[in-house]
């Protein structure tokens, strides 16, 4: 005979539902990976006598059909002293139970309600990695392929992990680096390479998670169990590319991938990509607009080559919290085309003088002299000639006081040509 109540059991990972049977037996059904999705609510299910698995299976818990087919597998595979003590019909409304009430408590128990009294004081904001990582937020790292974001991103993990000031104030945290990327010998070689270039002695403690070909959510369980007793850690992953979540460009992936981190970590910092085609006019990373509103800080880094490797320049495109920061500029150095980063370092005033990076197109000076030979014109016509960013080229043309409106193609809503302004207006 059954006893008259089932107890739920929570714990980070999901919730579990124990049915006793007679003195010494009982029968478990573990909910795992529970989430809502477009169709409804989902869990992973598995149905134990004791400690002996008997059946599992995804499902939308909610729907009939899948809850009944369980219920009658794992009823089949007991033995038959359990089968009298528990019978089937018992068994499926024990699990329709706890498949009808797992949502809400589950939403009851991992939703933070908290009500703040008028003696809070206002903290400064804390940093991890100032000014890109802030304590408790998400950051996003973003440019094309190939531009020295996973170095960046890997310097920034080692620098953190040991709280090093060698390019960044840093506070000492331990960390975990996902990676979906490269291998795990690249990322062995990389490492060995960032220490050098930036003069660390000794093993840094990143932990690497390698889950290349894997997606965000099959590694999520495991990243939650290396951290979960650790204080105040800091993911690191590269990257939402390679989360395996859908479409980037649709809404439900980013917020997934979102989501995703936010449960693996308070703080975390991930790469994102944007299209070769865009270059050093991207305003944020590549996708659906939930990327940018998800993440705390974004960063644009903006590459161009310089003599000895790379020129960066890593300007914050979106803040929660903080203030205005302005561009930093970094050099990688490598020693031969075929060989790893020998240096990273702040870049010299000259090098800064020779970029043209974070810039509204090429140069402001190029968006003038291209005005100037082909006046009338207008933003369109001026991006494409000089493969710029559209958005910036207008902003450029209306709000910096070097040109003037000469008409509209096609009345008043029509293509806006500009000219240059008389030289004595410039002054």
């Amino acid at each position: 005979m059954t006893t008259d109540a089932m107890t739920p059991a929570f714990s980070p990972e999901g919730i579990d539902w124990e049915r006793k049977i007679g003195d010494s037996a009982a029968v478990l059904f573990r909910f795992r990976e529970i989430r809502l999705e477009r169709t409804g609510w989902h869990a992973m299910v598995a149905v134990f006598l004791n400690k002996a698995l008997l059946e599992s299976d995804t499902f939308n818990i909610r729907r009939r059909e899948d809850r009944i087919r369980l219920g009658n597998q794992a009823h089949a595979k007991m033995g038959n002293v359990a089968k009298l003590a528990y019978p089937p019909e018992r068994l499926a409304h024990d699990l329709q139970v706890a498949c009808l009430q797992t949502p809400d408590l589950w939403e009851n128990q991992s939703i933070r309600v908290d009500q703040f009294g008028e003696d809070e004081q206002v903290t400064p904001i804390r940093f991890v990695l100032r000014p890109f990582i802030v304590d408790g937020g998400g950051t996003i790292l973003f440019a094309p392929p190939g531009s020295g974001k996973s170095y960046v991103l890997q310097a920034w993990a080692m620098c953190v992990s040991l709280g090093i000031g060698t390019l960044w104030d840093c506070a000492e945290r331990p960390v975990l680096y996902i990676n979906l990327e490269r291998s795990n010998g690249l990322m062995r070689n990389r490492e060995a390479a960032l220490r050098a270039a930036l003069g660390l002695v000794g093993a840094t403690g990143v932990k690497y998670l390698d889950g290349r070909g894997l997606s965000l959510r099959a590694v999520a369980r495991k990243a939650q169990s290396l951290l979960k007793d650790l204080d105040n850690p800091v993911v690191f992953l590269d990257s939402i590319s390679r989360a395996g979540a859908g479409s980037l460009s649709e809404d439900q992936p980013a917020n997934q991938i979102i989501n995703l981190l936010n449960g693996i970590a308070p703080t975390w910092c991930a790469i994102g990509h944007t299209t070769k085609a865009e270059g050093n006019n991207a305003d944020h990373t590549f996708g659906s607009i939930h990327f940018v509103a998800g993440c705390d800080v974004e960063v644009k880094l903006a590459a161009e080559k310089i003599p000895l490797g790379l020129g960066l320049g890593l300007s914050i495109t979106k803040a929660n919290d903080i203030g205005s920061y302005p561009t930093e500029h970094l050099a990688l150095e490598f020693g031969a085309p075929d060989s790893p980063i020998t240096n990273m370092r702040r870049a010299t005033d000259s090098e800064v003088a020779t970029m043209s990076l974070n810039r509204p197109g090429k140069t402001s000076e190029d968006i003038e002299q291209y005005v100037e030979e082909n006046q009338p014109v207008d933003a369109t016509t001026i991006s494409q000639a000089l493969n710029a960013n559209r958005g910036r080229v207008a902003d450029y043309l209306k709000n910096s006081g070097l040109f003037v409106l000469v008409r509209r193609d096609g009345g008043p809503g029509g293509k806006a040509l500009y000219g240059m302004k008389a030289r004595e207006d410039h002054i």
